[in-house]
């Protein structure tokens, strides 16, 4: 969409938000279970004709490690837990 200005552009400069979804289990779960799981799953996701689906939607799979999973919900959980202080945002 070329003529869509960007949100810097509409007045947002340093807006960085990005969509994203991954696949929890328990806390308990075993570690021999997240890993065959991890390893099913990209294999899954990275097969050509999931990629082939996928590729219309501009969707990019990133295979993380359940480590890198966890250290991007921890910060996630860090920077919005800022804002909903900052804003004292309270649930009803």
């Amino acid at each position: 969409m070329p003529d869509v200005p960007t949100l810097a552009e509409s007045g947002y400069p340093g807006f960085d938000v990005a969509n994203w979804h991954g696949i929890v289990l328990p806390a308990a779960t075993p570690k021999e279970i997240v890993a065959r799981l991890h390893e099913e799953i990209v294999k899954a996701a990275c097969a050509p004709d999931v990629q082939q689906r996928i590729a219309p939607l501009s969707v990019e799979i990133i295979a993380n490690r359940p480590d890198e999973m966890q250290a991007q919900v921890n910060a996630e959980r860090e920077r919005y837990g800022k804002v909903i202080r900052a804003l004292n945002i309270k649930l009803d």
